[in-house]
Formats: C-alpha cells, sequence, structure tokens
C-alpha cells in the first residue's frame, strides 16, 4: 500500500477507527471510519480485507449493492463536521494470501449521485418515523420467482435425467 500513490493520504497524519457523529436535519448520524486524514480535504478510507480476490471487477458488484451510500454519508458528516466535503472515499480491497495484491476503488460521480438521493432518502424515512412513532414494515406478503437461471438448471438436470433414463 505504501508504494502506491492513490494510498499515500492513508499514511499521512490522521485517525484510525475515528467515529464521527453529526446531526443532519434534526436527525443524529454516526460513523466509524477506518482512516481519517487529519487534511479535511483528502479522502475517507475504508479498508476491506478478503480472503478471495482483491480485483476491482470482482468487487464492483459488491461496492454497488453492499457499499455505495457509505462514500456520500460520511462525506455529508465531513462537511459537517469539518466544513469541507471530502474527496471521493477509497476503499482499499487487501488480499489476505499470496498474492497479497491491494486494489483501490472508489465511486464514480454516476454513483456518487445515486447515492447521494439513497442517503437523502433514507435520513427523510428515519425521522419521518422519529416524529410519528411509526415504524412500518413491508405491506404484504413477498411471493419469490424463481429466477431464470435456476429454471434453467432445472430444465437441463431434466433434460439429463431423460438422457440417462432412455440410454438404461
Amino acid at each position: 500500500m505504501k508504494q502506491r500513490e492513490d494510498c499515500a493520504e492513508f499514511f499521512a497524519p490522521g485517525r484510525s477507527e475515528a467515529v464521527m457523529i453529526w446531526k443532519k436535519g434534526g436527525i443524529w448520524c454516526r460513523g466509524m471510519v477506518d482512516r481519517l486524514p487529519d487534511d479535511p480535504k483528502a479522502p475517507i478510507f475504508d479498508v476491506k480485507s478478503t480472503g478471495m480476490s482483491a480485483n476491482p471487477t470482482e468487487w464492483d458488484r459488491r461496492m454497488v449493492k453492499a457499499y455505495r451510500t457509505q462514500d456520500r454519508f460520511y462525506a455529508q458528516g465531513a462537511q459537517i463536521l469539518r466544513g469541507v466535503e471530502p474527496q471521493p472515499m477509497r476503499f482499499i480491497v487487501a488480499e489476505m494470501k499470496s498474492p497479497f495484491a491491494v486494489s483501490v476503488l472508489t465511486p464514480a460521480p454516476t454513483l456518487r449521485s445515486l447515492a447521494e438521493d439513497d442517503v437523502s432518502r433514507a435520513q427523510d424515512m428515519w425521522s419521518n418515523c422519529l416524529r410519528r412513532n411509526e415504524w412500518p414494515g413491508y405491506p404484504h406478503t413477498a411471493h419469490i420467482e424463481a429466477p431464470n437461471w435456476l429454471l434453467r438448471e432445472a430444465e437441463e438436470q431434466a433434460m439429463r435425467d431423460d438422457a440417462l433414463e432412455y440410454a438404461l
């Protein structure tokens, strides 16, 4: 990591496992940052370790599904607490076994824009729930359909079973 230019600010003066607590629109927010550089313009860092590949093409879907709002949420907190919006967050993905490769991922503008909307919507929903003291669940029973890949798998298995039965 020390050899990577995109990780330089990670090793600059700062705090590890820094807790940020801020108020936004009447609600309290909290986040724990893996690495918060002292420079308020520097990116916030999050470290992910993996027993598998750190290849960015294998992490892009995970970034979108699991971590997309983290950058915008933490940036909001940093902006409120420090008065400056940091550069987009950097996610460092480190392999825990040989070859111990490291990749650095950062959300592009399109993902940041969608995430900004997600964070705002979630905060509005939370604020409404607190104000009304109503905590709605999901309105009805959800019926989960078999995905296309599973239907194809079942059809292929049935064909193999038929072929085996015919061969006997």
